[in-house]
């Protein structure tokens, strides 16, 4: 197990907080807010306990290693970005990775259907008076008026802006599907040479999400989330359905792993 202490300003005390990196499996985790990832980094050992701020959400271009070609471009914005963010990782004690490791280091993530991700965080902040307060959510918010409002919010960001590195590519060798969960957690966890059990932590109440949504919040989700809707054909109707992912971003087969992400699907489907 990996850690550091680090004063949170936000809840302004100090927390423990653990790596997405681990050295132990050879592995570069990238937690995207609500798809399973505090059960994911529990299950990596991470951290002994579920405390509020415990979970590490850093992003692909923040873990990547700076390299000659990023310094030679001084004024580009990836690149000041990159510097920045390794200062304050510097400063939080947060582990770093040689740029060998971070070659080699099997890197996964979950991404899960806009629609359904954006209304788990809703249920999430709705039932979290310290969340409400934080991003300016009246405690008697309508979803309808949620969705107007607070997409825009840090954790409804797209999964890309977890998932891209400073170049703009997905790099990853796995990327599974929160619909998905326990058949590509298994798969990740037996290449990691782990059992495949994954702790429930943070559960959902399990409610429909289409219910919720009316024509219009269903169009600014689907504005919001463009992007990532083509690349991993997600559908607002069909939410546990889901074309194979775009090929322009098709991952590499890696030691058997299917780089589909699911069995339903064989290569020659891919766009």
């Amino acid at each position: 197990m990996f850690h550091t202490l680090l004063y949170n300003s936000r809840w302004q005390k100090f927390t423990l907080i653990y790596g997405v990196i681990s050295h132990k499996h050879h592995c570069i985790y990238i937690h995207v807010p609500k798809t399973a990832g505090t059960s994911i980094e529990k299950k990596l050992g991470l951290f002994a306990q579920v405390t509020r701020d415990i979970q590490d959400h850093r992003t692909l271009a923040e873990i990547q290693p700076l390299s000659l070609s990023d310094l030679k471009k001084p004024f580009s914005h990836a690149t000041v970005y990159g510097v920045y963010r390794k200062m304050v990782a510097l400063k939080e004690h947060r582990q770093f990775l040689t740029s060998k490791q971070y070659e080699q280091y099997f890197k996964f993530t979950l991404v899960r259907n806009p629609w359904a991700r954006v209304f788990s965080w809703y249920q999430n902040v709705m039932a979290d008076p310290q969340h409400q307060k934080i991003y300016g959510v009246a405690s008697e918010c309508s979803f309808d008026q949620f969705v107007e409002e607070h997409l825009d919010d840090w954790p409804l960001k797209s999964q890309l802006y977890w998932l891209k590195d400073r170049s703009g590519q997905i790099p990853f060798d796995y990327i599974g599907r929160f619909e998905n969960l326990r058949e590509d957690t298994t798969k990740i966890f037996s290449h990691l040479g782990m059992l495949a059990d994954l702790p429930r932590l943070n559960l959902g109440t399990g409610e429909n999400h289409q219910s919720y949504y009316s024509i219009e919040s269903i169009k600014k989700v689907a504005e919001k989330y463009a992007e990532e809707l083509e690349l991993f054909g997600y559908s607002f109707h069909e939410p546990d359905f889901y074309k194979p992912i775009r090929k322009s971003i098709q991952l590499p087969l890696l030691k058997g792993l299917k780089s589909d992400l699911t069995e339903k699907w064989d290569a020659e489907h891919i766009k």
